[in-house]
């Protein structure tokens, strides 16, 4: 697809429709044997022609005037209406719509969303999908507004004011369930003649500016055969009662399999296509899960595996996932899920059914009270003293190539062989680690590291490939034989991120959040065993903002546990990073440490440099704008490149609709610094194009660089100008 743009004299741009676009969403949403109503806004022009005349519609399209956008009336109107549709015209309701709007400052309120708002939109939307999907719904067609991301159900009921308040009384209902998510759903979409974007065309709403471009529309997901969304399901969604899982209950012959199982890999295509943009491991957690699902049908031997592959590779190039990285996520889950295998809706297992409440567990008689003058008094019990509580739960924060990973096995080496931390003389308190980590491997890359910092590695352990696979943080089963079998003085636990590990709760969800870290904060303070979970941040919201509300997920990550720390670049020293303390509920307050990653020959340590006075807010609002702009576009360019070609116009293009803040000659200074080099191309037409590619000695020589401190010359070399 080619969305190509229109300098006008108006100065924000004229943008021309594409045309392969709009006949994929005139195909699919318009009755072809009733009338498409489209409607210019602002210039109220409206065109009727049949549904099944696409190519007319498309000509109707391009006629009207260069204005704000073209919509499509979402249900079927008369054909050759004088007059735009009233509701009286509309003649069935085929197409639920649940529109998620981003949210806006009051003074952004007009103006096109910035990629963080925009962004939101698609996490209330996977929210939505998940939560019917669990009630059987099947997949969606999924759709990018431009500001915004629609979902749309088939549906066929009558234009009656009963189904009027049928779905606006699902809205609402969705709309309380997800309020406190970076998202609005708009409730009042319910009307028979509402309007809807047409993909194909442009949101051109408001100022356009380099923060809060103009986008285009388009259809991210459409099932091939959409399926019809009842009403029973639609009623069963709306109240507050309904429960998750409930649409795999109902009854199904085996002649209904077919249908349910291809219902099932449209469902798990489109939860990794809605999968969040942010760190990887999040949508390689989506995909994962995917995998896993359906590979239990190809173990039931009503799947094809190649078939499953195909489906998922497809939907997790379309999120952004790494080429490299997709069969081998593929391959654990789908052989993970063929263990298990199923052949259709299952029955609820009386034996499999969630355990009784404990207080309902109690013995009759038995007391269920302590009474405060019964316990003992004790002292909070530290790791790292002032920084790291024993027996409790911590978080690190920080955005990727700090080093967090590094200062992990820092602590651990000294955990393992009772070396002073690093403020202070006192000695950590021996004992062995259990190390968790979904993202990188302990053959290449965490015990090298460990043996360069020090560590005993006799006393550092990790769970096993095929255990990994299957681990979520309620699994304290595993975690309790794995204590079991690495003896006593098991005194830190790092899981490294959290969120590879949550079992299918949203962690943006604070109460789901915390239903899952309450189990694991008791079982930690039985064992004495200090916890750290090392995660992320998300992109900066405004000028200014609390260290604590940049942590990626729910305010649990925080609030929920002892203590939290923030790594960022030390703002007076790009080469420096700090170690801030966010939150210390067991202790005073005490300074952050600095420390650098010192070159040990093709591996680094961490180096600690001493006390600071930054804070952590201080230091995660300072950091972003004192970096220069070749090291920002760097960052950008690594994570878009992940092993594969990209056409060096697309990227100018990206540049403008993604990251809005890098410009050209930001991109030619990271190109040169990180070795990517340029050639050119022939296309079928015999048309010449740049493409950019990075070798791979120049991407390895790039990786050492980012481990040490100091800098080194370009490993591969300028190339010419090739915008």
């Amino acid at each position: 697809m080619v969305w190509k743009l229109r300098a006008t004299g108006e100065g924000t741009g004229g943008m021309i429709a594409d045309r392969d676009e709009l006949a994929r969403g005139l195909r699919l949403f318009a009755d072809p044997d009733r009338g498409c109503e489209l409607v210019a806004i602002p210039s109220g022009r409206f065109s009727n022609l049949p549904g099944r005349d696409v190519e007319g519609l498309v000509v109707a399209v391009e006629s009207f005037p260069n204005g704000y956008g073209v919509y499509f009336r979402l249900n079927p109107v008369p054909i050759g209406l004088g007059r735009c549709a009233k509701k009286a015209d509309m003649l069935r309701r085929r197409w639920l719509y649940i529109d998620v709007d981003p949210i806006k400052a009051h003074e952004h309120a007009a103006n096109p969303a910035s990629d963080e708002e925009k962004a939101g939109t698609k996490q209330v939307a996977e929210s939505v999908h998940g939560y019917l999907s669990g009630l059987g719904w099947p997949a969606p067609v999924i759709m990018d507004s431009g500001n915004g991301t629609a979902l749309l159900w088939r549906i066929d009921l009558e234009c009656t004011a009963a189904s009027q308040s049928l779905l606006r009384r699902l809205l609402n209902n969705l709309d309380r369930r997800f309020k406190d998510q970076p998202g609005k759903i708009d409730c009042a979409v319910h009307d028979a003649t509402r309007l809807c974007k047409l993909p194909g065309t442009w949101a051109r709403k408001g100022q356009c500016s380099d923060d809060r471009p103009y986008r285009p529309c388009r259809i991210l997901y459409a099932p091939e055969l959409p399926t019809i969304v009842t009403a029973i399901q639609i009623e069963q969604a709306s109240g507050e009662e309904a429960k998750v899982g409930g649409g795999l209950t109902l009854t199904a012959t085996n002649n209904d399999n077919k249908a349910y199982v291809r219902g099932a890999v449209e469902r798990e295509a489109a939860s990794v296509l809605l999968a969040v943009p942010g760190p990887d491991e999040g949508r390689n957690n989506a995909l994962n899960k995917a995998a896993f699902s359906l590979g239990r049908y190809i173990g039931g031997g009503v799947l094809e595996r190649t078939e499953v592959e195909s489906v998922l590779t497809k939907a997790a190039l379309a999120c952004g996932l790494d080429p490299e990285e997709i069969p081998g996520t593929l391959r654990s889950g789908i052989e993970s899920g063929m263990l298990n295998p199923r052949t259709g809706p299952e029955k609820p297992n009386p034996a499999a059914q969630p355990k009784v409440a404990a207080s309902s567990a109690v013995p009759t008689g038995s007391p269920i009270i302590e009474w405060a003058a019964s316990i003992t008094p004790r002292p909070v019990e530290w790791l790292w003293p002032g920084r790291i509580p024993l027996g409790k739960l911590t978080t690190f924060a920080g955005v990727g190539g700090l080093g967090k990973t590094f200062v992990l096995c820092d602590i651990t080496a000294r955990i393992t062989t009772g070396a002073p931390w690093p403020d202070s003389p006192e000695c950590a308190e021996p004992g062995k680690v259990l190390f968790i980590s979904g993202e990188d491997d302990p053959d290449d890359t965490l015990v090298p590291r460990l043996i360069e910092c020090g560590a005993n590695l006799d006393r550092v352990a990790f769970l096993k490939t095929e255990v990994m696979d299957r681990f979520t943080m309620a699994d304290l089963d595993t975690l309790e034989k794995a204590l079991e079998q690495m003896g006593d003085t098991v005194r830190f636990v790092a899981i490294d991120p959290p969120t590879a590990y949550l079992g299918g709760v949203n962690d943006h969800k604070n109460a789901e959040l915390r239903q899952l870290l309450t189990p694991l904060k008791s079982w930690a303070s039985r064992h004495r065993v200090a916890i750290v979970f090392n995660t992320h941040v998300n992109k900066p919201q405004g000028a200014k903002v609390d260290a604590m509300m940049r942590v990626m997920g729910s305010v649990a990550w925080v609030n929920a546990v002892r203590a939290a720390h923030m790594f960022a670049r030390d703002p007076a020293d790009p080469e420096r990073r700090l170690f801030c303390g966010m939150k210390n509920n067991l202790g005073k307050e005490i300074k952050g440490l600095a420390y650098c990653l010192e070159a040990v020959g093709p591996l680094a340590k961490v180096k600690w440099l001493g006390e600071v006075d930054t804070t952590a807010d201080e230091a995660i609002n300072k950091e972003g704008g004192k970096r220069k702009r070749s090291v920002v576009a760097s960052e950008w360019l690594e994570e878009l490149f992940n092993g594969t070609d990209r056409l060096s116009s697309t990227l100018i293009y990206k540049t403008k609709d993604e990251t809005t803040t890098l410009s050209k000659d930001a991109l030619k200074e990271a190109k040169e610094d990180m070795g990517i080099r340029a050639r050119q191309e022939c296309d079928d037409e015999g048309n010449r194009q740049w493409f950019w590619y990075w070798p791979k000695e120049a991407r390895e020589a790039w990786e050492r660089r980012k481990t040490d401190a100091s800098v080194v010359p370009n490993p591969a070399g300028g190339d010419p100008d090739t915008f």
